[in-house]
């Protein structure tokens, strides 16, 4: 299986930026912004999302998503969500690469204090778990952003490193 995204994809999740079936991927891309700007427009956009709290990862040959962790004490383990669930559906829009846009629309959505219903497989059988989504915690937000500038800031950071070398030197 591979990891949709790293660290903890928690559902909010960072769909604006990356297809839910891209994979780990990321073909050299560069963020438009600088980090320090991309930080404070992350920081502020998620402020505003919810959070569910599970990993997941989408299996290629199986084309299932499943959910790989749930974070201790978050809105998914209060509502019952296991490692090795299936994802099958959001608020009644299957869990297909056909609905990757109505899942996008879902996730967008998603708000402190809203709800969201998953349909997900487990052992055979279909349950619904409602989650009551929160905001997202200052820890996770710190991680995808962390993530992201590594991701696409890395040319910005290796050039801010080696200015700050070139400054250290003494004369």
């Amino acid at each position: 299986m591979k990891k949709l995204l790293t660290t903890t994809l928690t559902l909010a999740l960072i769909i604006p930026v990356m297809p839910l079936w891209a994979g780990d991927e990321k073909k050299d891309a560069q963020c438009p912004e600088t980090a320090a700007a991309c930080a404070e427009a992350m920081k502020e956009q998620f402020s505003k999302r919810g959070w569910v709290g599970i990993n997941m990862d989408y299996d290629k040959e199986t084309h299932a998503t499943v959910i790989s962790n749930v974070v201790a004490n978050s809105p998914a383990e209060k509502a019952g969500f296991k490692n090795g669930d299936v994802l099958r559906g959001l608020n009644s829009v299957d869990y297909t690469e056909e609905n990757e846009m109505l899942l996008k629309e879902q996730y967008a959505s998603f708000s402190p204090g809203s709800t969201a219903t998953f349909k997900v497989e487990r052992g055979g059988k279909m349950l619904d778990l409602e989650v009551e989504l929160e905001s997202i915690p200052e820890s996770i937000l710190a991680q995808w952003i962390g993530q992201h500038v590594m991701d696409y800031h890395k040319a910005e950071a290796e050039l801010a490193k080696a200015t700050e070398e070139g400054n250290d030197e003494s004369p």
